[in-house]
């Protein structure tokens, strides 16, 4: 699932000075946003499932990047409208795997997020030699998931059918 979000996303050393209200609108314009973007693609209310999603989030900006700290903690405001509409379950590290990138845009500065959904129910072989049970989807060209290696990130080879032993 692909969201863009077109309000620009004040770094974190902003948002610490904020007003408490401020930052309380900021979220509200995020939610909006991102509900307006999954109106006809999500059934709402969202279903929250305890599962662990990972969560891609491209920052484009206009000037100059944001430092590390700045860039992850931009990012915060968004995490809790995902967290509120019920499109991830928490933001602690056991039920989120986020990583945050920056990119230069002059013309047209925004936000996309990818959620990506870990799935665990199927043995994956990958081109990198990994071999297990836990595995995720990888988005495909046309935006759909395919199964996925955890360690490079890339499409699997194989999905072994092999019975478990108890």
């Amino acid at each position: 699932m692909k969201v863009t979000i077109h309000t620009e996303v004040p770094s974190n050393n902003k948002l610490l000075r904020m007003h408490w209200a401020e930052r309380r609108r900021l979220k509200a314009v995020f939610i909006t946003e991102i509900w307006a973007n999954l109106v006809g693609g999500v059934d709402f209310p969202i279903k929250r499932e305890q599962i662990k999603k990972k969560l891609i989030i491209t920052l484009y900006r206009r000037g100059r990047r944001y430092d590390q700290d700045n860039a992850y903690g931009a990012c915060k405001p968004i995490i809790d409208s995902l967290r509120d509409l019920g499109l991830i379950w928490n933001d602690s590290k056991r039920w989120l795997d986020l990583d945050v990138r920056q990119e230069l845009d002059h013309e047209n500065p925004r936000t996309e997020i990818e959620i990506l959904s870990f799935i665990t129910d199927q043995l994956v072989k990958c081109e990198c030699g990994w071999r297990g049970k836990v595995i995720n989807t990888v988005p495909d060209v046309d935006g759909e998931g395919s199964l996925g290696c955890p360690k490079c990130l890339r499409r699997v080879i194989e999905v072994e059918c092999v019975k478990q032993e108890s």
